[in-house]
């Protein structure tokens, strides 16, 4: 059965998941950026360190991207089990 001390813990759970939702989405769209004006940059693309940076920056905005999505899918589906569940359950 679910408790009391179990909906809490759901709870911080759940913030724990938007807060790193929230900084996932910085860091992606803080590399997406630097990404962008590498790239937009003509004197920057052909600098070898610019392109060493940008080849660094793009698995971490993937990565990134990967962490927002797992976490809204996350998210979404715990606030369905919340909303159609709102009384304990024995399982």
């Amino acid at each position: 059965c679910t408790t009391e001390s179990n909906q809490s813990l759901f709870q911080e759970l759940n913030v724990a998941r938007w807060i790193w939702m929230a900084l996932s989405l910085i860091t992606f769209v803080a590399c997406t950026i630097f990404m962008a004006a590498i790239l937009c940059s003509k004197s920057a693309r052909q600098q070898g360190y610019n392109l060493y940076l940008l080849f660094l920056a793009f698995p971490d905005a993937v990565a990134n991207l990967f962490i927002v999505i797992r976490n809204a899918i996350t998210i979404s589906n715990t606030t369905k089990v919340d909303i159609f569940m709102p009384f304990p359950t024995c399982f």
